[in-house]
């Protein structure tokens, strides 16, 4: 299939099941997908910190609702009679579920995507369901932090907690209630600058990246330019979170960066800010190391941005793509797999030899 083909027609749907002990019910649920001919299972991954695993199966855009049937009922199958821990916070056995486009112009049907199959569950399965990212229907629901807060008992009887499809406390599934939204792929990686200052990064990033104490009277600024500027970088890196440590082997400096929303944020942009705020500190940006999977619009976006000025008669994607991994300097630690980290060249791979 023609990568292009898969950037259009493919999203990725993304479950967490608080769980993390129970291997045969995690395994069963990562099956699901088995049933979809066009489907592929891209990732299962543990966090026993959290007590949640996460499974990422891409699919076909006409598969999405099915296979999302297929998994809820498995869901109350495996859960059914199985009690909540007297502590246990949030909304039931499956934390979350979101649909994420590969691209960011299908981001509005997966928006639609995630209203259809809601409603569809609700009706099915007698769920309550709340809408979280861009779906969510007010700006505390944004954030799934909004609804890990609560005890699952409290879903039934809160005010604040009333379901956006479904009616609170009227379900009967095992697995309680159901939170459900649409967003871009989160992207993790990690900086590398060629210091050990770690105490003057540190300063520098809650500078930069920390607006929780940021008050309106704050944000404005009697020199509009220097106040639009100032906006704008506060409006990009409020979709960043870092963490910086040393690492001593290498005798390096390592920021640890995860941007939620690459629209808002784009990886060129969060990278170019960066670079010249170090530079002004006298550190050098060695390059970047990206975890895990990354959309591939993320890096042709970037070099499209990186080779402006010039003539872009001979460019493709792949070509941009190369280029934007060139100058990020993705291999400065370790080399990067494209064909392996690459999401669509990932699911053109797995479709090839199923």
């Amino acid at each position: 299939m023609k990568i292009r083909k898969i950037q259009q027609e493919y999203f990725l749907v993304i479950i967490i099941i608080n769980d993390v002990q129970n291997t045969a019910r995690i395994d069963a649920l990562a099956r699901v997908c088995e049933s979809e001919p066009r489907a592929v299972l891209l990732e299962v991954r543990q966090n026993p910190r959290r007590g949640q695993t996460s499974i990422v199966v891409a699919l076909h855009l006409g598969s999405v609702q099915k296979y999302l049937e297929r998994l809820v009922k498995e869901a109350v199958t495996l859960y059914s009679g199985e009690a909540f821990a007297e502590d246990f916070c949030g909304p039931g056995w499956l934390d979350s579920i979101a649909i994420v486009p590969l691209l960011i112009s299908n981001l509005p049907m997966a928006t639609l995507m995630v209203k259809d199959v809601a409603t569809h569950l609700a009706n099915r399965f007698q769920l309550p369901i709340y809408f979280f990212g861009k779906n969510a229907s007010r700006p505390q629901r944004e954030s799934l932090r909004f609804f890990r807060q609560w005890p699952v008992t409290d879903y039934s009887q809160k005010p604040e907690l009333y379901p956006d499809v479904g009616q609170q406390g009227k379900t009967a599934s095992p697995i309680g209630s159901l939170v459900l939204g649409s967003r871009l792929y989160y992207l993790t990686f990690a900086l590398f600058l060629d210091s050990e200052e770690l105490s003057m990064v540190q300063e520098f990033l809650k500078a930069y990246t920390d607006f929780s104490g940021l008050t309106e009277e704050e944000r404005e600024f009697k020199n509009h330019a220097l106040q639009k500027l100032k906006m704008q970088k506060i409006n990009i890196l409020q979709n960043v979170q870092t963490i910086a440590d040393v690492w001593t082997e290498m005798d390096m400096l390592r920021i640890f960066c995860k941007i939620r929303d690459y629209q808002t944020a784009p990886l060129y942009q969060v990278y170019d800010l960066f670079d010249k705020a170090f530079q002004r500190l006298g550190l050098e940006l060695m390059g970047m190391q990206i975890f895990g999977y990354i959309p591939l619009e993320v890096l042709v976006l970037s070099g499209r941005h990186y080779f402006k000025g010039k003539s872009l008669r001979l460019m493709d994607d792949l070509r941009f793509l190369t280029f934007a991994l060139n100058h990020f300097r993705v291999d400065v630690v370790e080399p990067f797999d494209k064909d392996m980290q690459i999401i669509e060249f990932r699911i053109n791979h797995l479709l090839s030899v199923n």
